[in-house]
């Protein structure tokens, strides 16, 4: 009730405040001449409006008019009867322009509700977008939290990789210098299984490569004499050189044995000292290619090893010892053929002899 009241009073106060809008006394909104002139043909177009439903009982001409039943009107029959139902005074005017102002204020309020209503369900939307975007972004944190955390596990494990590879590679680097030299070690055993094998002699085509492998293991226990047992290694290698030397001394001094032995066994009949170098050398010349390699390889490592020194010295009497079996006796005949023959004239004998040498 109370805001009943208070409305009504609003009503009242507002329609004496529009009945003096154009009083010439206290005019409260003074129009200019050019307004008035609107005003008037607006007057004379609108000449007739339709009569509001609480004005029906004021003015009994416009019993007639009927208003749709839910008391509101359109606003194109609004605009039809306004060009129909005249308004004869002021307080018909005021009335219909209130009731006109009114319908215009909800039908704009029902299209701003409608809006209003599209904004809330466009609202509702993009909050239920936020949150699944809210959603997805916590989940792509997560993600690169994890991606992160493998990230760096992995880079750890690559980089323990590298170093365990390297470890490897030095490990490997220790392993291959440690085994080369181990290697001059271990050739002591494989050169004796050689050396007490029954196929190999001194003219095999691994005895030379033999020979130079024991050299040069020989040279690297000299070399490193702070290595373990490098001095006893030493003495092996010493005493495998010189079976490997028996061995040859043994082959040359058989060779040239058994060539003498040929030559004593062969009967020839007597001939000149002339020809017996053409006679005992052609044995000698005959089996010089067996032995020559064999010497030159000595020849090469004399300065090497005193072993090879003595070995040359050897030979090169086995030699003369086995030259001074066959020559001797032609020598000696040859000697005396020249003592008879120069037996008085000593100046001639001297002379030859210095020819001779």
């Amino acid at each position: 009730m109370a805001n009943t009241s208070i409305s009504v009073a609003n009503s009242k106060f507002l329609k004496s405040n529009i009945a003096k809008w154009d009083t010439a006394d206290d005019c409260i909104a003074p129009l200019t001449e050019r307004q008035r002139d609107s005003v008037l043909d607006l007057t004379t177009v609108v000449n007739t409006r339709i009569i509001p439903e609480h004005l029906k009982d004021e003015d009994s001409e416009f019993s007639g008019v009927k208003v749709p039943e839910s008391g509101r009107v359109q606003k194109t029959e609004l605009l039809d009867m306004f060009c129909t139902i005249p308004i004869t005074n002021t307080q018909q005017f005021y009335g219909w322009f209130c009731d006109v102002q009114s319908e215009m204020e909800r039908d704009e309020e029902q299209h701003l509700s409608h809006f209003a209503h599209q904004l809330t369900s466009f609202k509702c939307d993009c909050d239920d977008l936020l949150s699944e975007v809210e959603s997805s972004m916590d989940q792509l944190h997560d993600l690169q939290t994890q991606y992160e955390m493998v990230s760096t596990k992995t880079s750890t494990l690559h980089q323990s990789c590298e170093h365990l590879l390297e470890e490897q590679t030095s490990l490997m680097n220790i392993a291959e210098s440690i085994q080369s030299k181990l290697s001059y070690f271990n050739e002591l055993d494989r050169i004796n299984t050689k050396l007490g094998g029954q196929s190999l002699t001194v003219t095999s085509e691994g005895f030379i490569p033999m020979l130079t492998r024991l050299d040069e293991c020989m040279s690297y226990m000299q070399s490193n004499p702070r290595y373990k047992d490098s001095s006893v290694y030493l003495a092996k290698f010493q005493h495998t050189l010189s079976r490997a030397l028996s061995m040859i001394r043994t082959h040359v001094s058989n060779l040239l044995s058994s060539t003498t032995s040929s030559i004593q066994s062969t009967k020839r009949p007597a001939v000149n000292p002339e020809d017996t170098f053409t006679l005992y050398y052609g044995k000698f010349r005959t089996n010089s290619p067996r032995v020559k390699s064999l010497i030159q390889q000595i020849e090469r490592r004399v300065d090497k090893n005193e072993s090879y020194r003595q070995l040359l010295a050897d030979c090169h009497q086995c030699y003369v010892s086995q030259r001074e079996v066959l020559v001797e006796p032609s020598v000696s005949i040859a000697v005396q053929e020249l003592n008879l023959k120069h037996k008085t004239d000593h100046c001639a004998l001297v002379s030859f002899q210095f020819t001779a040498v």
